[in-house]
C-alpha cells in the first residue's frame, strides 16, 4: 500500500528537501517516485529566497515552528512523543504552506525586475 502512495501522481507528497527523502527511501526499497512537490522550488516562484522550512513557514504562514527535535535520535526503534509531534508538525505545515501558495498569485519576472 505504501509503495502505491509513493508512486501515485494523484497523492501529493509535499515537503522540503524531498529529493533527500526520496534518496533515503530508495535505499530501503526501489519504487518510482511520483507526486512529490518540492517547496524549495515552489517558493522561488513567489519571490521567496529563504529555503528552510522554518523560514518558509514564517514568510508564508506567519507562524514559527520549533526545530528542536531535528537533531534527536531518529534511528531509535521507538520515537519519543516530542519526535512524533515534530514529524506531524513538519508534514502538516508543508501542506498548509502549499495550500497557501496555491491560493496566492505568483510574482512574474516583470514584477521581480520592477521591485529592484
Amino acid at each position: 500500500m505504501l509503495l502505491k502512495v509513493l508512486e501515485s501522481r494523484k497523492v501529493l507528497k509535499v515537503g522540503v528537501d524531498v529529493g533527500g527523502d526520496i534518496r533515503n527511501l530508495l535505499k530501503i526499497r526501489h519504487f518510482r517516485p511520483n507526486g512529490f512537490i518540492e517547496l524549495q522550488q515552489e517558493v522561488v516562484r513567489f519571490g521567496i529566497e529563504d529555503k528552510s522550512l522554518r523560514k518558509i513557514a514564517g514568510i508564508v504562514l506567519g507562524c514559527s515552528i520549533s526545530k528542536a527535535q531535528r537533531l534527536s535520535n531518529w534511528e531509535a526503534s521507538v520515537l519519543t512523543p516530542q519526535q512524533m509531534m515534530y514529524a506531524a508538525t513538519d508534514a502538516w505545515v508543508c501542506i498548509k504552506i502549499y495550500e497557501k501558495l496555491l491560493a496566492t498569485p505568483r510574482i512574474t519576472e516583470n514584477e521581480k525586475s520592477s521591485e529592484k
